[in-house]
């Protein structure tokens, strides 16, 4: 099991909709942009907005119009006002009326997929309202049902100066006019390329000499990524694990392929985080995504870690170290590549070459159903993760292979 598979397919489709989004707002006039404007109910500050961390993940739960509330992704990598739908029947419950078609596109093996645009819409979380926001909804929800969410939101709440508390679960907004940082974080300056927040990072790939490196800072992604092909002094680790297709990925963009290995250390301003899980795509794969020029994607993994506050008016940040600034970074131990089904159950995409469960015969394509006696499709996904994150442990799985039912036991282990 994997939570890379999420992120890229996330990370791929969002750059896309910002390619889509730059060629619209190209051959837009002034006077039909969206014009966003920021409402706070009581005060200068909407505080306490709660949030599930899910795959890897926040998800906030947006009100979009007078009702409908549709849970959506927080993607800083998403630096466009507005948000994506990922499900047109959601654009029919709303009666959008819509502006424009435009294709989308984005890493791996293309498929063709369009998107259409619809604008003046108010987005509201408790306590703010964001109207004059654009909608991007998909013409295909098929793509994304095993997505953790129904939408994507991004630059559109980062226009407030925004705290995010992993430990608590919730999100603090603020009038970035009246805010001033009063906490004990370390103040980290970025820049923004296509609206995503990029800053100075170093890396030691195996005890090496550190490297500096420009990261997306991708609050849309969940493990640390480097793109090795993006310089010539950065390389994957010397032991690094992948599956028999090398499968990272396989989202709406089609496939991508890589490995995973674990880096020596990660330096953050002053904070050094070590033995960090890392995902390393080739450069065929990536496709045009590649063309944002940075050398890679801090994740969740990395900042839940923080207290981390997004300051984008002052194009600054602050990490302030959380209750798991020392937890260890570790991937699962059973080695399948999986994705959620429809249906609740796991589908197997890849397996990893010399895994447990390559041992005891799992193949891609088999559906993960039960773990030690327990429904997958009763589980969330995490709780299911967790499963996979115990080493030493022996597990049973129940496993559907083409309407036959079989019971695999394996014995858990860390590989990186």
């Amino acid at each position: 099991m994997s939570g890379t598979n999420v992120r890229i397919s996330i990370f791929l489709m969002v750059w896309a909709a910002i390619t889509a989004l730059c060629d619209l707002a190209a051959s837009k006039s002034p006077a039909t942009a969206a014009q966003p404007n920021i409402r706070f109910h009581r005060g200068a500050s909407a505080r306490d907005i709660p949030f599930t961390y899910e795959q890897m993940h926040i998800i906030v739960k947006v009100k979009v119009g007078e009702a409908l509330e549709i849970p959506m992704l927080l993607d800083t990598g998403f630096g466009f006002e507005g948000a994506i739908l990922l499900d047109p029947a959601l654009g029919e419950k709303l009666g959008l009326k819509y502006v424009s078609e435009v294709p989308l596109g984005g890493g791996g093996v293309e498929r063709p997929m369009t998107a259409r645009i619809a604008l003046g819409a108010d987005l509201s979380l408790p306590g703010v309202t964001f109207s004059g926001q654009q909608l991007l909804v998909v013409t295909d929800a098929a793509p994304y049902v095993n997505y953790p969410a129904r939408g994507i939101i991004g630059r559109t709440l980062f226009d407030c100066t925004m705290e995010i508390d992993y430990d608590a679960g919730v999100l603090h907004l603020y009038d970035s006019a009246a805010f001033t940082y009063g906490g004990s974080g370390e103040k980290l300056d970025f820049v923004f390329s296509q609206g995503i927040p990029v800053i100075n990072a170093s890396v030691s790939i195996d005890n090496a000499e550190e490297r500096p490196v420009r990261m997306l800072v991708d609050t849309g992604a969940a493990q640390l990524l480097l793109f090795t092909f993006s310089r010539k002094d950065l390389r994957e680790p010397p032991a690094v694990i992948e599956g028999s297709e090398k499968i990272l990925s396989r989202g709406f963009a089609g496939t991508v392929r890589g490995s995973t290995g674990r880096i020596h250390r990660l330096r953050l301003g002053k904070h050094t985080l070590d033995g960090v899980i890392t995902s390393f795509p080739d450069e065929k794969s990536w496709g045009s995504a590649g063309v944002l020029g940075q050398n890679g994607m801090i994740g969740n993994d990395v900042l839940k870690r923080f207290l981390v506050v997004f300051d984008y008016p002052r194009q600054c940040m602050y990490l302030e170290p959380g209750r798991r600034f020392a937890d260890p970074f570790d991937w699962d131990m059973a080695g399948v590549i999986t994705e959620k089904t429809p249906e609740g159950t796991l589908e197997v995409i890849d397996v990893v070459v010399g895994s447990p469960a390559s041992e005891c015969g799992i193949r891609p394509g088999d559906a993960i159903v039960a773990v030690d006696g327990r429904a997958v499709a009763r589980q969330t996904y995490d709780e299911v993760w967790n499963e996979f994150m115990r080493d030493g442990a022996r597990v049973n799985l129940t496993v559907d292979r083409g309407g036959v039912k079989l019971e695999k036991t394996l014995v858990l282990r860390r590989m990186i």
